[in-house]
């Protein structure tokens, strides 16, 4: 009677890991573009398929062990079946969760190119709420599965109570999983693979996401939350750091002794360069914003700092990088030194606004627009009749948000520094009912047609902006947030190319129609608008300013362990937990990325100065985050 009840417990558990299995596979097929070179031979199939069921087992049995545990404990106090729900109920829901983190990431996981981190505790209400508005279907099957999994466990937990009737499954069943615990955990550097990223020591690092289970990355990210995400890093002294990547520099006023001009900054949600580039086969028909571009200084070899619109907020805005797992103005490193924004244009007279159609707060941008001082926060509660306004998924269409910015615009006082963030480009790009694309336009991806539509939105503001007294004394500068696929079809994008986005700035009084193919970054937008308004005062960025640019490599964050150096013509892959790298491509000479010269002797120079300056960056990132000082 005793082996039959645990059988019933090993079912449980063997089910449970076959689920996760499940999902693990759903997650590999749905996001497979995203996982190239998962493996080049049967070895490296077995080694991921290895590692991916390894961590879901390890989820499993840690889980599962305190519950059998404590039902010994409880019967062995008369407490009995009262006791035993008590106890079930809490571990049920413990893998629930675990299941629905798994399955959220399947959907999930395109948008920010890693497993669950404390990230989604900040994020969870804005985007289930909006899921199931971009997607019903999907989203009630999902409802449906997760009903049936419940109902599941929970059936599968009383079967387990049953057999605690029998006093003869007690030692057996309640020293089954310590044991098999304790087994696992004393194989060779079992304890070193409680680190999610563990696993790159002997799999490619776009296989990690696959491997890894969701459950345990949420975890280990709040654990890093607490404990400190940011540990100080040294790879060299302060003062070789410093050469390379100094975050306290002096800013030059672009035109010093002259009348301030306004400043109108466009953040363009989820907007890859691929867009503007005449030899993408995802450049959309954009007349107005064309004309724009070829009246503007456009810089070609821009890029996005991350993945995600929070972490952009704070690259744009900040000029400072995210090294935790939550927005920095969510984290305990909110007192940190920076350049607030708002209270430095504050001093040189400006007034400054922020407009976003999406709900107020939401991603707790507002949060970080009075963390920066900016003056005045505008969301879509603010646009009157808003409720009777037809909706993007995401809030307020651009077509109903930009004229109510215009009008606003008009009423500050000059000088002024404005920033729009548009949200029509973001998934799942709704366009409005009657909205209609030009026929050429037809056959374009939903992404481009979304883009199609922001296009014509902003002919209609600067239709408006162009009759205004301010308009010719104010310089537009546009920049994306972060890259963001043009298809959901979209193969493998080439390394480096899922951070490059468009960054242009437009001048009323100058038509320059110049490109500058110089690498520039999200950093250097602080930098840009402060110079624009005549600041001359030291300031904190990890940027410079687009006009004063020295094509310095750009370094990009694609999750907590790894990091991608951009110069004029290589990228590389830089593993920060292994310190080595995991790739390095000619982009210019090899636009495929077919050849990885991270092992070849020719390309052993400049490998060696890209690592250095990827590990120049980090070192004075977690400097500045923790305030130290090395000799």
């Amino acid at each position: 009677m005793a082996g039959q009840k645990i059988k019933q417990l090993l079912r449980l558990l063997l089910l449970l890991i076959v689920l996760l299995w499940l999902l693990k596979l759903a997650f590999y097929g749905y996001n497979k573009s995203l996982l190239y070179s998962q493996a080049t031979g049967a070895g490296d199939w077995l080694k991921v398929i290895g590692w991916a069921m390894l961590y879901d087992v390890m989820v499993v049995l840690s889980l599962n062990m305190p519950y059998v545990l404590l039902l010994y404990i409880f019967y062995k106090l008369r407490f009995k079946t009262v006791a035993a729900v008590a106890v079930s109920i809490p571990f049920a829901l413990l893998n629930l969760l675990c299941i629905l983190l798994s399955l959220a990431d399947i959907f999930y996981f395109r948008f920010r190119q890693q497993r669950a981190d404390a990230d989604m505790l900040f994020s969870a209400t804005h985007s289930l709420g909006k899921a199931f508005m971009a997607s019903p279907v999907i989203s009630a099957c999902c409802v449906l599965l997760l009903v049936i999994v419940s109902v599941w466990l929970w059936y599968s937990y009383k079967k387990v109570i049953s057999g605690y009737n029998n006093t003869n499954a007690y030692p057996a069943s309640a020293l089954l999983l310590p044991v098999l615990g304790v087994l696992f955990f004393l194989t060779p550097y079992a304890h070193r693979i409680i680190l999610p990223a563990y696993p790159l020591l002997s799999i490619n690092s776009n296989s990690l996401p696959f491997v890894q289970n969701s459950f345990h990355t949420l975890l280990y990210s709040l654990y890093r939350k607490e404990q400190g995400a940011v540990p100080p890093l040294q790879y060299m002294s302060t003062a070789a750091a410093a050469a390379r990547y100094k975050y306290e520099k002096k800013i030059t006023a672009l035109y010093p002794g002259t009348t301030s001009k306004n400043i109108v900054l466009f953040i363009m949600e989820s907007v890859p360069e691929d867009f503007f580039n005449s030899k993408s086969r995802y450049k959309v028909n954009m007349p107005f914003l064309d004309s724009l571009v070829s009246n503007s200084t456009y810089y070609s070899q821009a890029y996005s700092y991350a993945f995600t619109s929070t972490n952009g907020l704070v690259a744009i805005l900040v000029g400072m990088p995210t090294l935790t797992d939550i927005p920095l103005y969510h984290s305990r490193y909110l007192g940190l030194k920076r350049t607030a924004i708002g209270d430095a244009l504050r001093k040189k007279g400006y007034q400054s606004a922020f407009f976003i159609g999406d709900s107020y707060d939401d991603f707790g941008f507002a949060k970080c627009c009075n963390w920066l001082g900016i003056d005045k926060y505008y969301s879509k509660e603010k646009v009157p009749g808003y409720k009777k306004l037809e909706a993007h998924t995401m809030g307020l269409h651009d077509g109903d948000m930009l004229p109510f910015v215009a009008d606003e615009v008009s009423k500050m006082n000059a000088p002024f520094f404005a920033v729009h963030y548009n949200i029509s480009t973001h998934y799942p790009h709704n366009l409005p009912a009657g909205y209609r694309l030009p026929a050429r336009c037809e056959a374009y991806t939903p992404a481009m047609k979304a883009m199609r539509y922001y296009n014509d939105c902003l002919q209609d503001f600067f239709a408006q902006a162009s009759k205004q007294a301010w308009y010719s004394n104010t310089l537009f500068v546009f920049c994306a947030d972060h890259w963001a696929f043009p298809d959901d079809a979209f193969q493998s994008p080439p390394a480096g190319q899922e951070y490059h986005i468009p960054v242009f700035i437009f001048d009323p009084a100058n038509h320059s129609g110049k490109t500058i193919s110089s690498t520039v970054s999200q950093f250097d937008i602080l930098g840009t608008v402060l110079s624009i308004a005549g600041v001359e005062d030291s300031i904190t960025s990890f940027g410079n300013s687009l006009y004063h640019t020295a094509g310095t490599p750009v370094v990009c964050k694609k999750d907590a362990d790894n990091y991608v150096v951009i110069d004029s013509a290589y990228v590389l892959g830089y593993n920060k937990a292994t310190g080595k790298a995991g790739y390095c491509y000619h982009f210019l000479n090899d636009p495929e990325r077919k050849n990885n010269l991270v092992n070849t002797v020719a390309a052993k120079g400049k490998i060696s100065e890209l690592i250095i300056t990827v590990q120049a960056f980090l070192q004075n990132a977690s400097q500045h985050y923790n305030q130290l000082a090395y000799p």
